[in-house]
């Protein structure tokens, strides 16, 4: 997954994250940072109406030394 958000500077255009499937079902885990949750990992399993979403938090004001020094 690459960044898209253009006002996210830290992650735009980079390599954030990654989907497969396990189980049978799809999931997804992506890197993020925002004001309302500040650093943290958005988890997505399924989709459509039985789509769950949740997100995995930890202190921390910056993602990039998560991020792929490649990307």
């Amino acid at each position: 997954m690459i960044g898209r958000f253009e006002a996210a500077t830290e992650i735009y255009g980079r390599k954030t994250g990654f989907t497969g499937k396990s189980g049978g079902e799809y999931r997804e885990f992506r890197l993020d940072v925002d004001d309302a949750k500040g650093t943290h990992i958005n988890v997505m399993t399924g989709k459509g109406a039985s789509v769950r979403k949740w997100a995995i938090r930890w202190p921390g004001t910056s993602v990039t030394p998560w991020l792929r020094r490649n990307t």
